[in-house]
């Protein structure tokens, strides 16, 4: 499924927020962590709830990617 083009802005607003938590991420693993939880959460919440939710499920992915790779 291809993003909305409202959602490219909201994905490009939280991947940027987020590498900038989150440093010694790439950005194109950030932008894919985002867009995945994007695509899962489409249809699933109520749409004014979408950009917290976003962040959230993106956010807890890669600190568990982080996480995994130091082990």
């Amino acid at each position: 499924m291809t993003a909305k083009p409202q959602d490219n802005v909201l994905i490009a607003d939280v991947a940027g927020s987020l590498a900038a938590e989150l440093h010694g991420l790439s950005k194109s693993d950030v932008d894919k962590a985002v867009r995945l939880a994007n695509r899962e959460l489409d249809g699933q919440i109520v749409r004014e709830e979408l950009p917290e939710m976003l962040h959230v499920l993106a956010r807890h992915r890669l600190e568990r990617d982080i996480g995994r790779r130091r082990r």
